[in-house]
């Protein structure tokens, strides 16, 4: 009986290959990629700049009221 792997796992095992093979590839981009990996994986980062407007955004609309935005439009003649 065949196992049926996500494609998920396919892609995880392709891309961990690759990763092997540059890393035994002597090169010198891969020095300049091995500097970038370990910039990125091993850096802070400060998500402050895209959680602090989220949470004004919150803020502003704890108290909106969609019934009356509702009740505020226009009535609009149908014909019915």
């Amino acid at each position: 009986m065949a196992i049926r792997l996500p494609n998920s796992v396919y892609a995880a095992v392709i891309i961990f290959v690759m990763i092997g093979l540059l890393y035994e590839v002597n090169l010198p981009i891969i020095l300049e990629l091995n500097r970038y990996l370990e910039f990125v994986l091993t850096t802070d980062f400060d998500m402050q700049f895209i959680t602090r407007p989220i949470e004004q955004l919150k803020q502003t609309f704890t108290n909106f009221e969609m019934e009356a935005l509702v009740q505020s439009l226009p009535r609009i003649a149908t014909g019915w």
